[in-house]
């Protein structure tokens, strides 16, 4: 999957999942001033800063219940329970971006990140859970090939802290979400579900980490390799002084 961006007389592209020959990477050297590539395997990319972390892939290539049963004990019950979940509903696709972008700007400022673009979010597609028309939780992916990729787990958990009840059935509907992606992973010939980066070490990390490990997936490397012309450098330095001062002011504005 390529997506491509302007912003202002700079091109940018990201190359999610996918592998590039020298020439290539020669070529688009000449076209992008911003180039990210994100792929399952080492590559040698002259001109590239490599960021290598580690990601849990759910494998598919699997009947579905060989594959749901590799999902720890808990996340299979708590699956389950959703759906005894009066009023409980999954909609994936799900093409209520506003709704769902509403919902992801909430969540990227509760814990003081600036939201991507609307017209970003919108690249990607939704799988949204809902109990009795409330949006609970969602998770953006995207298919590459043969394989799918999530990009953001978001909900109003942080929300409803004080109603623990619906605080647990939020956790359960992120985990009913999962499940619905691996199914339909299956169903659009995809061989495995990339849950994204997950940080097995950072202890402000744990409970993303905890619930990326329940679902029986490999823990295995990925790669992120980025080139970044000089001038575009400073652009982005003075773009993350602007997306400070956003998330800055929109705390002040919530006081």
């Amino acid at each position: 999957m390529r997506l491509i961006k302007r912003k202002g007389p700079f091109k940018m592209i990201e190359m999610l999942l996918e592998e590039l020959t020298v020439q290539e990477v020669a070529e688009l050297k000449r076209q992008y001033q911003r180039i990210s590539v994100l792929t399952h395997r080492s590559m040698d990319l002259p001109g590239f800063r490599l960021r290598q972390k580690k990601t849990p892939n759910i494998y598919v290539d699997l009947p579905l219940d060989e594959v749901f049963g590799r999902f720890r004990d808990t996340v299979r019950n708590e699956i389950r329970r959703t759906e005894r979940m009066e009023g409980f509903a999954v909609k994936l696709p799900d093409y209520d971006y506003e709704r769902a972008y509403s919902l992801y700007c909430d969540f990227e400022f509760s814990q003081s990140r600036a939201p991507i673009s609307i017209d970003d979010f919108k690249e990607y597609q939704l799988a949204c859970a809902y109990l009795n028309g409330r949006l609970l939780s969602v998770v953006s992916f995207y298919q590459s090939g043969d394989k799918i990729r999530v990009r953001s787990i978001f909900s109003s958990r942080l929300a409803v802290k004080d109603d623990p009840e619906l605080y647990k059935a939020i956790g359960f509907a992120t985990k009913r979400l999962i499940y619905e992606i691996c199914k339909y992973a299956q169903s659009s010939g995809a061989k495995l579900v990339d849950l994204a980066s997950i940080n097995l070490t950072d202890p402000a990390k744990e409970p993303i980490a905890r619930f990326k490990s329940g679902f029986g997936a490999k823990i295995e490397d990925e790669y992120q390799y980025i080139y970044v012309s000089n001038i575009m450098r400073w652009a982005e330095y003075f773009a993350g002084l602007r997306a400070k001062l956003k998330v800055t002011l929109h705390g002040k504005n919530k006081k």
